[in-house]
């Protein structure tokens, strides 16, 4: 028995079959995938750092990352800096633009492409940008390089920091990554957080596994520069959100919104 097919139904099969290419290719060049056999290969945050090896690294393959933002200079703590978090930890590209946070939000998506950028370390922490200058192992990424490399998927959720029960759980692996720390207080508790323009080290202290030990106590470095300088530090026990971070031999966390310090 044969089947036959008019034009209408030929007509209606080219149709279905331009849409589902249509589809295919969409679906290949969205923020989840390429299409070319060039695309870059995706890596975790944790493997680009493993990367550095002391001194400033090039870039030769291409890699990309993908993460959320947990850090922009939203209030000039981070001036010119966009931290990236992923499941297995943190990093900061550097990048020539004195008002990030006019582009991105807390919580965006970001899909950054790393070939020819340069690994460098600042106070033996990793960070992203330009080949060195300055005396610095790494230089700020040019606005326009930055817009043809990195991908801005749309907002997701908002970023939850890691929730920490003692100063000494601090690791490698929180660096650049946001953390939570309650039952801490203020050392300088009455104090404002830093003086307009001066760069200033506070200290929090417990909870603790161990009394006595250098893991009770935990730099707060702060730039001088943010709107929130002069917020004074509460006195007594309170919840500290920030950005984790490591300067030569000690943690340090970064605040970076006037509403990450909460009394208990």
């Amino acid at each position: 028995m044969r089947i036959f097919v008019n034009s209408r139904n030929r007509g209606v099969a080219r149709v279905m079959r331009v849409v589902a290419v249509v589809v295919a290719v969409v679906s290949l060049t969205a923020c989840g995938g390429a299409v070319d056999e060039e695309s870059p290969r995706t890596v975790s945050i944790r493997t680009l750092k493993s990367l550095y090896a002391g001194y400033p690294v090039r870039i030769t393959e291409t890699l990309e990352v993908r993460g959320v933002v947990v850090g922009t200079d939203r209030y000039g703590e981070q001036s010119g800096q966009l931290v990236v978090q992923d499941h297995t930890g943190g990093i900061t590209f550097s990048v020539d633009n004195r008002n990030l946070h006019e582009t991105y939000s807390l919580g965006d998506s970001l899909h950054i492409g790393c070939v020819g950028l340069t690994l460098g370390g600042y106070g033996k922490a990793v960070r992203v940008g330009e080949e060195p200058a300055n005396g610095y192992e790494t230089s700020p990424i040019e606005w326009a390089h930055w817009c043809e490399i990195a991908t801005d998927c749309g907002v997701g959720q908002e970023p939850k920091p890691h929730v920490l029960n003692y100063i000494g759980d601090l690791g490698p692996h929180h660096i650049g990554t946001l953390v939570r720390l309650s039952g801490v207080r203020f050392v300088e508790g009455g104090e404002p957080l830093s003086e307009e323009g001066v760069a200033t080290t506070r200290h929090l202290v417990g909870p603790s596994e161990g009394v006595g030990s250098l893991a009770d106590t935990l730099e707060v470095r702060a730039s001088g520069r943010s709107d929130f300088h002069s917020l004074l530090l509460p006195v007594g026990k309170c919840s500290v959100v920030g950005i984790a971070g490591y300067f030569h031999d000690a943690y340090q966390l970064v605040i970076v919104s006037p509403d990450d310090i909460f009394p208990e």
